[in-house]
């Protein structure tokens, strides 16, 4: 009734993460393009973080479907993940069949064929969503994979995306050799109060909606201001 109402094709306003509902505000923009550049160029371990609901998982999203083909996404959102679980995503999303469960032949496995993409000129890059619920010692235990090097480039470009108490986790002591892998880092923000109008007109058009305005400057205004210009509420 609501969308029919209104004459959307779906609803405009639902907080699942959907990489079409995308808007692209200078601040993300500029996260992208380093996050691009820092895949593309083999960086290592790349950090974003940023409050619940600054639209961190739809990033991910969007990635994944910005950098196909050339680059095959392996997005990892189980936080709960312990690392051979991690092995066990990259294996079965690159079509990797091994029987044996020895982690040192895995890893020699897994180097292989990452060497062999590269030579043909793609890529495979690890994306974990909610990366400050993954425990300390599978943290510690990413750097396996993050040490994996050709030449002098990382084989395996890795984003861990998450909240700030990411940060918190890195800098403890047994963070340390993860830390080191760490190339670039970047925060998500809020909206700032020029950006609320043209997002919410954004995931109307999206929407299929192609009316007048529905929404006037003060209900705007206040949007803006209860919500704290986070996207999600």
């Amino acid at each position: 009734m609501y969308n029919n109402y209104f004459g959307f094709s779906e609803a405009p306003f639902n907080i699942t993460p959907n990489s079409r509902f995308f808007f692209p505000t200078d601040a993300c923009d500029e996260i992208l393009k380093i996050l691009r550049h820092g895949i593309v160029s083999r960086k290592g371990v790349i950090v974003v973080t940023g409050e619940a609901g600054t639209g961190k998982t739809l990033l991910v999203r969007f990635l994944e479907q910005d950098l196909a083909p050339k680059v095959k996404a392996v997005v990892l959102q189980n936080p709960n993940a312990d690392f051979d679980t991690i092995l066990e995503l990259l294996f079965n999303r690159l079509d990797l069949h091994s029987a044996c469960d020895d982690r040192t032949a895995r890893l020699e496995r897994l180097t292989c064929h990452l060497i062999e993409e590269r030579s043909h000129g793609g890529m495979v890059c690890l994306l974990v969503d909610e990366a400050q619920d993954l425990d300390p010692h599978t943290l510690d235990e990413i750097r396996l994979v993050a040490n994996l090097e050709f030449q002098g480039d990382a084989l395996l470009p890795i984003v861990l995306i998450g909240q700030p108490d990411l940060n918190h986790k890195l800098d403890q002591p047994c963070a340390a050799r993860i830390r080191q892998r760490i190339a670039l880092a970047r925060t998500t923000h809020r909206l700032i109060r020029m950006e609320v109008g043209p997002y919410i007109r954004s995931r109307l058009q999206v929407a299929g909606y192609d009316g007048t305005a529905l929404f006037d400057p003060e209900a705007i205004n206040l949007i803006a201001v209860y919500s704290g210009g986070i996207p999600r509420l």
